[in-house]
């Protein structure tokens, strides 16, 4: 088992691991390997040390992966290629966090090198912009319905005691802490698709209610009627070319539990919930989209000027009919006669028949 702890300098992760760690348990620390390897303080290093230091580690991380070694390894910012890495193999991820003071305090008193302050503070502020660990995904079953710009009833995780593809249970209660923190905040809970919180255009709505029940986390949200990739989407799952849906976390609490058959797992007791997806690609089959109301694409405005739009090229089309010229030529000929070949009419033909779907 992989052991991951993350979190911001000065916020205790060497101490986590050594109250943690097991005797002859692997340990994967950036500050050691750079002292090893001829850094001058406990904390810093910069040049040839410093990335040689790098080197290392992940050649260790690498090994301990492929070895499937009991290993504990601290990092504090793993990027997005390590953190799918560490989901591919299984790997137990915690944060470690006493909050932006206690690290700010801790780093003038442990004298930490110039620099360490702002490496503190960036680790906060991509902690509020991104989730930096797992996701967990959930099979949805969506049907359409009418509403403004789309919503959708889902739950985002269920609390069966069936071990997901991580080994892990969700545990009744495990979100009540985060949700609290939501809803004091007084801002919603994104729903993004795929958790893709780079482009903007892909927080495609809101959260507007999130409870437990005996199920598991049971959300509402609203899709926003202005993005065209939250009407894509929409449409996408109508279709059911999309159907799953996600949240992305980090781990307060967790531990190892003994289910009913005897199975071992590993229970997510406390999690810090930072958005829910939907996602093409499930991890978990359990919780289902309850109901989808798929909305309005286009504004009122627009959808007048759609209507006429749909009127002219309805009068031309009607023009191309044999039935209504007074020579009795073929459509064909009528078509080519004003300068349009047959293809061009069907193409008009399959344009109503979408600009219509638009406004159904």
């Amino acid at each position: 088992m992989i052991h991951v702890i993350v979190g911001p300098p000065c916020a205790g992760k060497s101490t986590y691991v050594q109250d943690h760690a097991k005797a002859g348990d692997v340990r994967i620390d950036f500050d050691s390997i750079a002292r090893s390897l001829g850094a001058d303080t406990p904390h810093g290093s910069t040049g040839a040390v410093r990335e040689c230091a790098f080197v290392a580690r992940q050649s260790a991380i690498d090994h301990a992966i492929e070895s499937n070694a009991e290993a504990w390894v601290i990092h504090t910012s793993p990027t997005d290629e390590q953190s799918a890495a560490y989901d591919a193999c299984g790997a137990e991820v915690t944060t470690v966090d006493p909050g932006i003071d206690v690290c700010l305090a801790r780093a003038r008193l442990d004298d930490r090198p110039e620099g360490t302050e702002d490496i503190i503070k960036a680790w906060y502020q991509r902690r509020k912009g991104r989730a930096m660990h797992k996701t967990k995904d959930f099979a949805a079953d969506i049907k359409a319905a009418g509403d403004d710009g789309g919503s959708i009833v889902a739950y985002a995780s269920t609390f069966d005691r069936t071990p997901d593809c991580y080994g892990d249970v969700v545990a009744k209660g495990a979100f009540a802490d985060s949700l609290a923190v939501w809803k004091a905040s007084g801002k919603p809970i994104p729903l993004l698709f795929n958790h893709d919180t780079n482009d903007p255009f892909h927080n495609i709505g809101a959260v507007t209610s999130a409870e437990e029940d005996d199920v598991g986390l049971k959300v509402t949200a609203t899709l926003d009627p202005d993005n065209p990739t939250a009407q894509y989407v929409r449409s996408l799952v109508n279709q059911g070319r999309v159907s799953k849906m996600s949240f992305a976390y980090d781990v307060e609490q967790a531990g190892e539990v003994t289910l009913d058959n005897g199975q071992k797992a590993n229970e997510l007791q406390r999690l810090d919930l930072f958005e829910v997806s939907i996602v093409p690609i499930p991890a978990n089959q359990n919780a289902d989209i309850i109901s989808s109301k798929s909305g309005r694409v286009v504004s009122k405005a627009n959808e007048d000027a759609l209507s006429q739009a749909i009127d002219l090229i309805q009068g031309v089309l009607d023009q191309l009919e044999s039935s209504d010229q007074p020579d009795g030529k073929s459509r064909k000929a009528s078509a080519q006669a004003q300068g349009a070949g047959t293809e061009d009419a069907d193409e008009l033909e399959e344009l109503v028949k979408s600009m219509q779907a638009h406004l159904s």
